[in-house]
């Protein structure tokens, strides 16, 4: 949960939730954390919406993440067209939050609800490896969409 103030509107808003910011536009908010157990990639349950403009991203470890082969870890895309660093990418696996590189705002899918995935990754971004274990990984991720 965070605590927002958008227009008129002042309160908590849960994962997931939009806030209307003006006619036709909505401000949302996704946070999700995820516990290593030796996989390459852990999947959110909370998609982007279809269209949603990411205005910051960031990934918080808890403590030190042990991986295998990966050496950071990414909050990327799924589908098919799968970009593990898309939103945002560790500059190491200690204890710390990352924010994302968003130097500007990164459009999602324009066709379909996106998929966010926790991702081990290699120096560049690049799927590889597995998350295996450590503290908790928590992604969050804000973003305006079109209502």
């Amino acid at each position: 949960m965070v605590l927002i103030n958008a227009g008129d509107y002042t309160g908590q808003v849960n994962d997931g939730d939009l806030v209307k910011l003006t006619p036709g536009l909505a401000y949302g908010f996704i946070e999700e954390t995820v516990t290593p157990d030796g996989s390459a990639t852990y999947d959110l349950t909370t998609q982007l919406p279809v269209g949603a403009v990411v205005v910051s991203a960031s990934l918080t470890l808890s403590a030190t993440v042990v991986c295998t082969t990966a050496v950071k870890i990414g909050l990327g895309r799924k589908e098919s067209t799968a970009d593990p660093d898309k939103y945002a990418l560790t500059t190491a696996l200690t204890a710390a939050t990352y924010g994302g590189a968003l130097a500007t705002q990164v459009l999602a899918d324009a066709a379909a609800a996106e998929t966010l995935q926790v991702v081990a990754c290699d120096t560049n971004g690049a799927a590889a490896g597995t998350i295996d274990s450590g503290g908790t990984i928590t992604a969050k991720v804000t973003y305006v969409v079109e209502v």
